[in-house]
């Protein structure tokens, strides 16, 4: 296992990992003429240097951005560029979503190592799987049911079933969603993650469920992974003699993280490639009556997600033969810490971005099936969930030591 040292500036590896995402994004984005002297691509080098200032001070402050920043800057945004003030057209180019979820994706990576597959155990990888494809399913099927293109059936699913707007923007460009379509999945993905943040803590509370179960019934129910963070923080915080809540906020954390960050996240790039095939095979076939060659399936299959696997693998090095406790003890507040504080402010400037861009009347095409279709998925969500956290697999998470 690498050195990691207690104080000081960030470590050669946390430097390696944030040059490399900025590089695979990089190249990709110019690609898309983005470089081309727009007044609003001037925010990027702003959003570098931002991301170069908190890392040197998270690193020696152990500070960090509060879990609900990312929900809270999507709301805030929303309010301000769809309802409120009316940004000029040209400002898109600045407020670019891709180029920040794409960082955040590769950062995400960056503090996943695949040992955490292993030290998750059966029960986690079971659970996460189990959700991650019933939701999808719901959501697919009943939008289709409503009329719903293939397209935005499958970004609404991926929404709801993996890591919420990564997932939807990865599957959107995968089967080549319209624009409309992923800002749909992504509003609705974050109205569900707020309202979660508060309710799902409150329903737990009054069920007086052990802090170790509560937070795995919030990792499978909720959408966004900073949302959810913050909702099992809360719930952890209940726990203890004076509310009768048994457990501790360890044990809220712990659960919540095998959950959903381990178990569902990890299926980001499946169902990018199981959906990029199902896009190129049959749907777009079947729809213009041409057969669309095998080789797109490579230029659709979002490069990003590679980028997260490869930078899974450099943590995983990292890493090495530590043990969950040494990870938790010296890699977790040296290296990962720091990298999952950059992912948030990335994810930050993302839903940001995503308030600001987004015209609420572009919506009204599709009228209320989206949410339909969406919610279906919330209901399956949330019960089953339940049932799994709290009937099936409760006594384990009850038990479970950080």
């Amino acid at each position: 296992m690498v050195n990691f040292p207690g104080t000081g500036h960030p470590t050669r590896c946390q430097c390696a990992a944030v040059c490399c995402s900025v590089r695979l994004v990089s190249g990709d984005l110019y690609d898309r003429n983005l470089g081309n002297g727009t007044p609003g691509k001037k925010l990027y080098p702003l959003f570098f240097v931002s991301l170069s200032a908190f890392a040197g001070d998270l690193r020696r402050r152990r500070l960090g951005p509060s879990p609900a920043l990312q929900p809270r800057a999507a709301a805030r945004g929303t309010a301000a560029g769809a309802n409120v003030i009316r940004l000029p057209r040209w400002l898109d180019a600045g407020f670019r979503v891709e180029f920040y979820i794409k960082t955040g994706i590769v950062l995400l990576g960056a503090t996943l190592p695949f040992t955490l597959i292993i030290w998750a155990g059966p029960v986690a990888i079971l659970q996460a799987s189990i959700v991650s494809i019933a939701t999808f399913l719901v959501i697919f099927f009943v939008g289709r049911r409503l009329g719903l293109e293939n397209q935005l059936s499958a970004t609404l699913g991926a929404g709801g079933a993996v890591c919420g707007v990564s997932a939807a923007i990865a599957v959107g460009a995968a089967v080549r969603a319209k624009k409309e379509h992923v800002s749909i999945a992504i509003t609705l993905v974050i109205l569900w993650a707020i309202l979660w943040i508060f309710a799902l803590p409150l329903v737990s509370r009054a069920l007086q469920l052990p802090a170790g179960v509560g937070g795995a019934w919030i990792g499978t129910s909720e959408f966004a992974d900073a949302a959810g963070f913050a909702a099992a923080q809360s719930y952890g915080g209940m726990a203890g003699p004076a509310t009768g809540i048994p457990g501790t906020a360890d044990q809220a954390i712990s659960a919540y993280t095998l959950i959903k960050v381990i178990g569902r996240d990890i299926w980001i790039g499946i169902w990018a490639f199981v959906l990029a095939v199902l896009s190129v095979t049959r749907w777009e076939k079947s729809e213009t009556g041409r057969q669309v060659e095998a080789g797109q399936i490579w230029w659709r299959f979002p490069k990003f997600v590679i980028g997260f696997l490869i930078a899974s693998i450099v943590i995983t090095w990292a890493v090495g033969r530590a043990s969950y406790g040494e990870f938790n003890k010296i890699v977790r507040p040296a290296l990962v810490a720091p990298i999952t504080a950059l992912r948030t402010w990335a994810f930050a400037f993302c839903f940001l971005s995503i308030g600001l861009t987004t015209r609420l009347r572009e919506f009204a095409p599709t009228g209320g099936k989206p949410f339909v279709a969406f919610t279906a998925g919330v209901v399956v969500n949330v019960i089953l969930g339940f049932v799994l956290s709290v009937l099936i697999f409760g006594h384990y998470w009850a038990a479970l030591r950080h």
